[in-house]
């Protein structure tokens, strides 16, 4: 095996800038914040702003937070405190299409967007400490709606996602509706995506066209609970996410009167819809990694619906005793679609209490599919389950806790002087993926290690491009990102590629699980990666036509500790066609990667089929960002396709238009060649652009006037790089660079740039600051 690593670094100074650019907007019911609505300070805000939640009283709103807010911080003050500000909203507006007719209509198509709390299209969000609420669990359906045959079943959810990426979700209480988070990552030019005969449009469906734009979210720390299913998974054909250390519990329907509803809202749906901690729909390819999770009184643990697969990462999880034991229950019903069976090569170092029925000595059975080993005619706790592998250290425990109070301060901990805890949960941690408990020691099982703590930084890894294979040479792109804090010296302490992917029609768990030959683990590099662009070139053997690599990375915080990143998944999908991206310098055609904001420079795309040019002509194309900016030519128009398509090779003249988070761009290019019935995908990424900030986009009015009232106030040096800003009044920037505002500047000349809040106006002035 053939290792060789290439890095593309990005400047570390970069990121931890951006961090200083956000303004803060407070929220406060009793008035003493700027804002007594959430939804008034999130649209007052901009991109990487920050809400603060300075109260702990109950908000009655839906809130919305879309594309125009990307990277917003919306937490509450104090993040980790018992008592937290509360959303509380029953969604029974996105409840749509109700007839075949609406199903066709795309803006009619609103169920899918149903939350309290509602993140749509947007990037890089984080939400922090807060309660959200459903206002009540709320399932709605009705039959005939896809193709005018198939029903629509759905419900309200607490929090949704709705075709976002990197949202990170960490220390809420997600609670009491149908769906506890409701997640949607159908990117239609994901690389996992696929036409279907339902959708309104399949001909616009061009895999790899918006590659990475969803997915890759993290849900940490959280108490999902009370609600219909707690965490549902549906189209997720992009990036896969991560789901660690929450507490998961009393996730089913609430009585039996909403459990028969539920049966009988459509004709053929409903029965489908048991309730429980995880559900899965259309989300065949797209991996999650779960690990480190208590779940508790549930009613199914893995609920499988249409094109559910077994591809996800699940290791370190504690599954607890069920709400009521499927087999006298009145509320759980179709358990004959739970999936543990199909994670059979996918999970380790788990326990499971009995779910079917309550242990005995004599009889014990986990479910209908997993079985205990019987020591002889007699059933031990901490026996090997099958199917699972020995290997794979899954096994019966009745987990017994400190308290089953959720007003305890020792909820779901386990009793750690318990004897089936001491031998089976304690330290009992997969130690392949290199995850550890706080205080470095090998992870205890479940959200809560007995050390207690928790690391300070959070850092995500993120494709830059979807992995390319060249003959043997694969090329895989890969950006580690601190998301909060930093990350020092990182290291890859797991590297594995799970190949050759299922993508035959299923239904609940009828999945085939992967086998252990199509998962490899591959011996990292032993050279030092870089906290920002990676680019590995690997050698390993077929992948089939879907695979994807996976990795955890462990570095150092900023408090001197390690930690681990969340898992990284890097996609594949064989493509026998590609297409050569560059980016030229406008006078010289010479290749460049580094452009500065507003400059015009030349991209050139070159259409390949293995090493011959392809002369055919490429159209429709799908011209992107990595960072969802838009591409503009030198006119300001937005550059979202090839004009004329790629007849062999194109060139066309273009304008990045900002400095995007890191500082590095990537261009990615997609396309199809259509004969009659015959169509082929073409994919290319560029390499990484540094783009520069551009000093021209700046223009400074001398002696503009400021109005009264609040303003956005923002310190700019020559360079182009907000130093300092802040909300406040007028009169906070007047006194001819002697004012607090200026109090950390360096000397220099700078731009001040002040926005009214309340009319949107913009106004600069040049002035000299004495600095320090």
């Amino acid at each position: 095996m053939v290792i060789r690593l290439v890095v593309n670094t990005v400047a570390v100074v970069t990121l931890i800038a951006s961090s200083l650019l956000a303004a803060t907007f407070t929220v406060s019911k009793d008035g003493n914040g700027q804002f007594t609505s959430i939804q008034a300070a999130i649209n007052a805000a901009g991109p990487g702003d920050e809400v603060i939640i300075t109260d702990a009283a109950v908000y009655e709103e839906q809130v919305t937070i879309d594309s125009t807010k990307n990277g917003l911080i919306l937490r509450s003050e104090q993040p980790r405190a018992v008592s937290k500000p509360t959303i509380r909203f029953q969604d029974t507006i996105n409840v749509g299409p109700t007839t075949a007719t609406e199903a066709l209509i795309d803006s009619l198509i609103t169920f899918d967007r149903n939350g309290a709390l509602q993140i749509l299209e947007a990037a890089n969000v984080r939400i922090e400490g807060l309660a959200v609420d459903g206002g009540g669990v709320y399932p709605f359906g009705y039959d005939g709606i896809w193709e005018g045959r198939y029903p629509l079943q759905h419900g309200n959810a607490a929090i949704t996602l709705w075709i976002s990426g990197d949202v990170i979700v960490r220390d809420c209480d997600i609670k009491n509706a149908y769906f506890g988070i409701n997640f949607k990552d159908m990117n239609v030019g994901g690389i996992f995506a696929n036409r279907n005969p339902a959708d309104i449009d399949p001909d616009n469906i061009i895999p790899f066209s918006g590659f990475a734009r969803t997915g890759n979210h993290l849900i940490e720390y959280n108490r999902i609970h009370d609600n219909s299913v707690g965490l549902f998974f549906e189209s997720m054909w992009d990036l896969g996410s991560t789901i660690r250390y929450n507490l998961i519990y009393e996730n089913h329907h609430p009585t039996a009167a909403i459990a028969t509803k539920v049966k009988s809202i459509t004709s053929s749906e409903g029965g489908n819809q048991a309730g429980g901690a995880f559900m899965f729909k259309d989300h065949i390819l797209s991996p999650l990694a779960i690990y480190n999770n208590t779940l508790w009184h549930n009613s199914v643990l893995f609920l499988g619906n249409w094109k559910a697969g077994g591809q996800h990462l699940i290791f370190n999880n504690i599954y607890a005793e069920p709400n009521e034991y499927w087999g006298t229950s009145t509320t759980t019903f179709a358990t004959s679609f739970e999936m543990s069976k199909c994670f059979a090569n996918r999970m380790y170092n788990c326990v499971y209490a009995a779910q079917q029925q309550a242990p005995t000595e004599a009889y014990t059975t986990i479910n209908n599919y997993l079985k205990p080993t019987p020591t002889g005619s007699t059933y031990v706790e901490g026996a090997l389950i099958t199917p699972f592998p020995a290997s794979a250290d899954v096994r019966w425990v009745e987990t017994q806790f400190l308290s089953t109070d959720p007003s305890s301060t020792s909820f779901l901990f386990p009793d750690w002087n318990d004897a089936e805890v001491q031998s089976y949960i304690i330290d009992k941690g997969w130690e392949s993926a290199g995850v550890k408990d706080p205080d470095g020691t090998r992870a205890d099982l479940g959200a809560i290690p007995k050390g207690g703590g928790r690391p300070v930084d959070v850092a995500t890894i993120r494709p830059t491009m979807p992995v390319q294979v060249n003959a043997t040479a694969v090329k895989i792109g890969f950006a580690v990102t601190p998301r909060v804090g930093s990350i020092i010296d990182p290291r890859i302490t797991m590297f594995g590629v799970v190949s050759k992917l299922d993508t035959s029609d299923c239904f609940g768990n009828s999945y085939k699980a992967i086998t252990a030959t199509n998962i490899q683990q591959i011996v990292p590099p032993a050279q030092q990666i870089q906290s920002g662009s990676n680019i590995f070139e690997v050698t390993v053997p077929a992948m089939g036509d879907f695979a994807f690599f996976e990795m955890f990375i462990e570095g150092t915080g900023s408090n001197g500790l390690p930690f681990a990143t969340a898992a990284g998944f890097i996609p594949y999908r064989k493509i026998d066609y590609t297409l050569d991206v560059m980016v030229l310098d406008k006078a010289g055609g010479t290749p460049v990667n580094e452009v500065r904001a507003g400059q015009t420079v030349v991209l050139t795309i070159q259409a390949r089929k293995g090493d011959s040019v392809f002369t055919n002509k490429i159209d429709p194309t799908d011209v992107k960002l990595h960072s969802r900016l838009t591409l503009l030519d030198p006119a300001g128009a937005p550059v979202t396709a090839i004009p004329g398509g790629i007849p062999g090779t194109a060139d066309v003249e273009v304008v990045f238009p900002a400095v995007p988070p890191g500082g590095a761009e990537h261009v990615l290019v997609a396309g199809r060649w259509i004969d009659a019935s015959k169509v082929i995908a073409f994919l290319g990424t560029s390499s990484a652009i540094t783009v520069l900030p551009d000093l021209t986009a700046v223009r400074p009015v001398v002696n503009a006037p400021l109005r009264s009232g609040s303003v956005l106030c923002e310190l700019i040096d020559l360079r182009g790089r907000v130093v300092r800003r802040a909300v406040t009044q007028s009169g906070f920037v007047a006194g001819g660079g002697s004012g607090p505002f200026f109090a950390t500047a360096s000397r220099g000349i700078y731009l001040v740039r002040t926005t009214d809040i309340a009319t949107g106006k913009v106004s600069m002035r040049k002035r000299v600051v004495l600095g320090r």
